[in-house]
């Protein structure tokens, strides 16, 4: 399961790029020949074993073990962005896109919105036998009005469409949309900005829904939703039927949000406060006694996370809001921990304030992912550099207690260095990541070892 804080941000165009940072010598490559999907904050899923990794690149869809390539090809996705990126004559374009972090509004290619195939929502099933992605096909010209199409494909290559459902969504792009399967894959839960809408897999059609909110289980076929009328906290069963309330209400009128840990015992319930802000409050509630805890206030880009061990919580969020609130967590980011038991967070790592403009203003980049793995002891975080360096941020490895070692090797160009990191793997034990072409893994204990040797 992949812990990442995404934002979204502002681009700036890119003339050129420096080449990609020598690879670590712990380094072990998966694919040398990615092109990657850096518009889709969902182009990868980890298997629910954690032995192999699923992605979008060069028009298809792989599944590569994690210890070792060479990647399988499961499906060709034509016209999919990455599609073309491999095509000749847009070497460049490719190269662009290669240097910049996961960002939801990139669009390399300028004047093929209509002609693109956006695939998103890569994810496996719950046996680990097979990948669903979904695809999004405009029906009309200058319309949001689309075919999302969710497929199942198996190790093996063979395809199977799942539903295929055609509604007019309004967003700006497809990180805002979410396409969960059910289980038996009977129903599938589309989410648009969390108002899920539940399609009748068998019956291609949508069902009547008294859900404002949705989110699976990762240990069971169930869902923990919020009901519409009464704004109640409620369990349902596979078959989405409430079968358990737990008084507790969240606000009219608000757009929600919620957390469940894996145990299926805590829950956080988030309120989004009105439109132009993008505040948040919330709760930590423990669902067998009814325990709650306020949560502090933060933004609508926070991402939280059960550890396992009890309601410990972590935050992954954002703290800086720049002029015009065009921003992201350039301008401030921490993670932070809230105990089981205790009713205050605190916080590993932070910081604040705006960032340096770089020398050339075309280098500079949004700022990436905050990568925790599941248990919440080890974090990925890109830091902003001393005064002494190149104005940017380079990517650290944090412990809980707020230990730091750069990742090696330390350079200061471009904006974000050394490389993207994508999941922690092995549980823990080793970090999925990616530099311009290339799809690699690296031990954590290597990176530790090489900053100690290096300070």
């Amino acid at each position: 399961m992949q812990r990442v804080l995404w934002v979204a941000v502002v681009l700036f165009s890119v003339a050129s790029l420096p080449a990609a940072a020598e690879l670590p010598d712990a380094a072990t490559i998966l694919d040398g020949d990615i092109a990657w999907d850096v518009a889709n904050v969902d182009s990868f899923s980890i298997s629910p074993d954690g032995q192999q990794v699923a992605y979008i690149s060069g028009g298809a869809l792989w599944a590569c073990s994690l210890t070792q390539g060479p990647p399988k090809k499961l499906v060709d996705l034509p016209q999919s962005i990455t599609a073309y990126l491999v095509m000749p004559g847009n070497e460049l374009i490719r190269e662009q896109a290669a240097g910049m972090p996961p960002t939801p509004s990139y669009r390399p290619i300028n004047g093929i919105s209509q002609a693109v195939v956006m695939v998103f929502n890569v994810a496996w099933s719950a046996t680990g036998d097979g990948i669903y992605y979904t695809r999004r096909t405009g029906l009309k010209q200058n319309s949001t009005l689309a075919s999302f199409k969710v497929t199942l494909v198996s190790l093996d290559g063979k395809v199977r469409e799942i539903a295929d459902i055609h509604r007019e969504f309004a967003v700006d792009h497809e990180s805002q949309i979410s396409f969960r399967v059910s289980r038996d894959a009977s129903s599938v839960v589309a989410s648009n900005h969390g108002i899920p809408l539940i399609w009748d897999a068998a019956k291609n059609k949508p069902r009547a829904t008294c859900f404002d909110y949705l989110t699976p289980s990762t240990s069971s076929g169930r869902w923990l939703g919020v009901e519409i009328d009464s704004r109640e906290l409620v369990l349902a069963d596979e078959n989405l039927a409430i079968v358990r309330r737990f008084e507790v209400f969240l606000p009219q009128q608000r757009r929600c949000e919620l957390t469940w840990s894996s145990d299926e015992r805590y829950a956080v319930c988030l309120s989004h406060l009105e439109h132009p802000s993008d505040k948040t409050e919330g709760v930590r509630v423990d669902l067998q006694t009814g325990t709650q805890t306020q949560l502090n206030p933060g933004v609508i880009r926070d991402q939280f996370y059960f550890t396992g061990r009890g309601g410990e919580l972590v935050r992954l969020g954002i703290t800086g809001i720049p002029p015009k609130g065009l921003g992201d967590g350039s301008y401030g980011a921490y993670i932070s921990m809230l105990p089981d038991g205790d009713t205050k967070e605190t916080d590993v790592i932070r910081f604040a304030g705006p960032p340096r403009t770089p020398t050339a203003w075309r280098d500079q980049r949004p700022y990436p992912a905050i990568l925790g793995n599941d248990d919440g002891t080890l974090f990925a975080i890109a830091l902003p550099r001393p005064v002494s360096q190149a104005a940017g941020f380079h990517y650290h490895l944090v412990d809980h207690n707020g230990q730091t070692w750069p990742f090696l090797p330390k350079i200061d160009s471009p904006y974000i260095t050394p490389f993207y990191p994508l999941a922690f793997i092995d549980e823990g034990q080793a970090i999925l990541a990616r530099d311009g072409k290339t799809l690699f893994t690296l031990p954590v204990s290597s990176i530790q070892q090489a900053a100690g040797d290096d300070r």
